[in-house]
């Protein structure tokens, strides 16, 4: 077994003995692998640094403020019952959320989170704006109309934006994080403002998948450390390539009225990047 990972299963006796014998970092709580609704247990399991609980089943989840080493959690599953997080000081969070839970906005030491189903009544991000040491943010299937409230993650390297219908603007974020290297967005076919990614000169990687109409990839050539570029499922209007050209990866559906075609593509990108790659020698 590895002393890393541990998946909980019912003979709880067995698994604290296991978990505290061979000092488990990180458990699972499945309910495929246990049936019970009580997490108490975890209370004796002082090494414990992550947890992972994917069940509806539980019925309280005091037992994890009295981990004294948890930094991650992820729970992948309805919380039905109150759930304070500013009792935790966590590093991560991976949550399905729900009106029960309460105190995100004072989680102050973290530096990943990821939120699912976040409908605030704000429709925007505010709640998040009080988490300056945020690094990477995963926001999905969210009723948010607008990013505001990011504005303050200065250290922000990460972030992903999926499946959300109502959001319509990337400017709403205000200045964000220069320290952007990382944007994926997917499913978010209303959002106008793709150029917007230009003011991420750090940026490296950038995805666009499922995101309707984009007008024009002119914006990239502005983006001098773009290594890899994605637009799958999405259109790009003026139809030109050619702003991709230089980009070590590019992965796109071939379109009728654009420029190039893949294998046009690929060969007239592989002469640019020898070109540039001769210049700099």
């Amino acid at each position: 077994m590895n002393k890393h990972s541990f998946r909980f299963y019912n003979d709880i006796d067995r698994c604290i003995s296991e978990i505290n014998e061979k000092q488990v970092r990180s458990v699972n709580i499945c309910e495929a692998f246990y049936g019970g609704d009580s997490i108490r247990f975890l209370a004796e399991c002082p090494s414990v640094k992550e947890v992972f609980v994917s069940s509806d089943k539980i019925t309280d989840y005091t037992p994890l403020y009295e981990l004294p080493s948890l930094k991650h959690l992820t729970i992948d599953g309805m919380v039905k019952i109150p759930l304070a997080l500013d009792r935790l000081i966590l590093e991560s969070l991976s949550i399905t959320w729900s009106n029960k839970i309460s105190g995100l906005e004072r989680m102050k030491n973290l530096t990943s989170l990821a939120l699912y189903k976040y409908h605030p009544k704000s429709r925007d991000l505010e709640m998040l704006s009080s988490l300056s040491q945020l690094k990477e943010i995963t926001i999905t299937e969210s009723r948010i109309e607008s990013l505001s409230g990011l504005q303050s993650a200065d250290h922000l390297e990460r972030l992903e934006l999926i499946n959300l219908r109502g959001l319509t603007s990337l400017s709403s974020s205000g200045n964000m994080s220069q320290k952007l290297s990382y944007i994926r967005i997917e499913g978010c076919k209303n959002i106008t403002d793709h150029n917007y990614v230009a003011h991420f000169p750090h940026l490296e990687n950038l995805i666009l998948c499922n995101c309707g109409r984009v007008q024009s990839m002119q914006f990239v050539r502005n983006l001098r450390k773009l290594s890899r570029l994605v637009f799958l499922n999405t259109v790009i209007e003026d139809g030109d390539l050619t702003p991709c050209l230089g980009i070590d990866e590019v992965a796109f559906d071939q379109k009728k009225h654009y420029s190039h075609t893949e294998a046009q593509f690929k060969q007239e990108n592989g002469n640019v990047k020898r070109a540039i790659k001769k210049k700099l020698l």
